[in-house]
């Protein structure tokens, strides 16, 4: 639409359209006034640096063709309804979601329909995906109010929730393996202006560090089969600018990547 700010797209499994959040429908932008907004202070490369994400209360989740049309809204409820992402059969959708006053995870069908809340604490929970069995999700939380994320694991009912970090460290953007049973995420334990990509086994917990650059390196997704990462950096050019980088992710979780 030109309209509003766009985020958080996600490819559907069938590769014919996308998921996204955006505030195009705000009534504010239409009476050419200014957008209502709850800015929530939020962790980022720096404890002293912080930057502030956007909780829009316009946001909702859409749903759209590549080419932008059969645009179908799947979110209408008040409160930000963003950071969705989709089930490996199609099925359900996972997303964070202000509607009951409190940043929360929720699932809900495909279709917008059936949308039931999964996490019940204080605090921002949010960037949810499922693992590509269907049978867990992860997500990052700032429960503790220390200004520090940690990544969780549960089922898609909400009853095994449990934490898999703990440290005084800035830990977030979790992103399943094609194996179901390892993440990887980007921490701060090295110092928080320096964030390094970890490869976790959820099962013993054993950890892997697959970066090791200073600087930020961050945001890190699989290949569907599992032999390549994707990830943003920063600090590893001449401008110091964030740009993306892939390396071979070779034999799998047991095999760090390039770096």
């Amino acid at each position: 639409t030109g309209k509003g700010k766009c985020t958080c797209a996600y490819y559907h499994p069938d590769g014919r359209s996308i998921l996204f959040a955006s505030t195009h429908l705000d009534p504010a932008l239409s009476a050419g006034g200014k957008p209502d907004r709850a800015t929530v202070k939020a962790p980022a490369y720096s404890r002293t640096a912080r930057y502030r994400w956007d909780f829009d209360p316009a946001m909702d989740i859409f749903k759209a063709d590549l080419d932008g049309t059969n645009l179908v809204r799947l979110t209408d409820t008040p409160g930000y309804d963003a950071e969705g992402s989709y089930s490996a059969d199609g099925e359900r959708i996972i997303f964070t979601s202000f509607r009951d006053g409190n940043a929360e995870i929720y699932i809900m069908d495909a279709d917008g329909k059936n949308p039931r809340r999964i996490t019940r604490a204080e605090g921002y929970d949010g960037g949810p995906f499922f693992s590509p069995d269907g049978k867990k999700i992860v997500y990052r939380s700032d429960r503790n109010q220390n200004d520090l994320l940690q990544i969780f694991l549960n089922n898609p009912e909400g009853t095994a929730e449990r934490a898999l970090t703990n440290n005084g460290a800035v830990n977030w953007g979790p992103f399943f393996h094609p194996d179901s049973r390892h993440i990887v995420y980007s921490t701060s334990l090295h110092g928080h202006q320096n964030y390094e990509i970890y490869l976790m086994d959820t099962e013993t917990g054993r950890q892997e560090r697959i970066t090791e650059r200073e600087g930020f390196d961050g945001l890190p997704v699989f290949s569907p089969d599992g032999k390549r990462l994707m990830w943003t950096s920063k600090g590893r050019t001449a401008d110091n600018t964030s740009q993306l980088f892939i390396a071979d992710f070779v034999n799998g979780p047991e095999a760090t990547a390039a770096r």
